[in-house]
């Protein structure tokens, strides 16, 4: 991310700062749609949680993310609680990271 950024601290800190806001925002969303069983809005939003983690590149909040999006609905529960495992971790990691900066 550095080489992207030119070494540019206050660009990536922004572009972490906005991606965090994103995955924070469709976490909440997958939480709600999960207990709905929407399942066309699961997929759109683990679509774009797959995008905004892809972008930063959060691995296994993608993987996890992917997992859910193809999942059939008696699994998605269960793989939410994955997803919300991962973007907790990932959002901890970020704040230390820009803390540090």
């Amino acid at each position: 991310m550095l080489e992207l950024f030119d070494g540019d601290q206050a660009a990536i800190g922004a572009l972490l700062a906005a991606a965090i806001a994103a995955i924070r925002r469709d976490a909440e969303l997958l939480e709600v749609l999960v207990a709905a069983n929407d399942r066309p809005a699961i997929v759109e939003t683990t679509h774009r949680l797959k995008g905004t983690g892809g972008t930063i590149g959060a691995q296994r909040l993608v993987r996890a993310s992917s997992n859910l999006e193809d999942a059939r609905p008696a699994a998605a529960s269960q793989l939410f609680a994955v997803v919300r495992a991962e973007v907790t971790k990932l959002t901890a990691d970020i704040d230390a990271f820009r803390a540090e900066k």
